[in-house]
């Protein structure tokens, strides 16, 4: 983590190294979706399970037998801006850090138009329909 001028703790970048990874992205519907708030706006937050090979993916070496890690991988879609964004967490023995994955325009593209698909699969609805039912269903007040 580095911190911020304001003296906030913010997650430093981390590169995609391997855009083949946005193809094998998947959402499981056993995994729970969540609202999420920053300072400035909600969001929906899905857990990406590592189907893929991670530290190829991100040029890490966490995930070995020697070090015991493993590594989570969160996306966020803010439904205002449309923006998505990856957050990749490293869990070793000794340490844990989280990442904001930095995506180029291509990336960000393939994965903003994936999203909807995976979300449909996973969960029946698209993140725009899963944000507008917990709209309607009190769980994000848009006020």
């Amino acid at each position: 983590m580095s911190v911020s001028e304001n003296g906030k703790r913010t997650p430093q970048e981390i590169p995609l190294l391997d855009t083949s990874l946005i193809q094998k992205i998947e959402i499981w519907g056993r995994e729970e979706w969540t609202v999420e708030k920053n300072r400035d706006e909600v969001y929906l937050n899905f857990y990406i399970p590592i189907v893929f090979d991670a530290n190829k993916a991100f040029g890490l070496n966490v995930c070995t037998d020697e070090t015991g890690g493993y590594i989570d991988l969160y996306l966020n879609w803010y439904p205002q801006s449309e923006k998505i964004e990856l957050v990749l967490c490293c869990i070793a023995q000794d340490t844990s850090e989280a990442y904001n994955v930095k995506l180029d325009a291509e990336q960000a593209d393939a994965l903003h138009s994936a999203l909807p698909e995976l979300c449909k699969i996973a969960y029946g609805y698209t993140p725009r329909e899963l944000w507008e039912n917990a709209v309607k269903e009190g769980f994000i007040d848009e006020n």
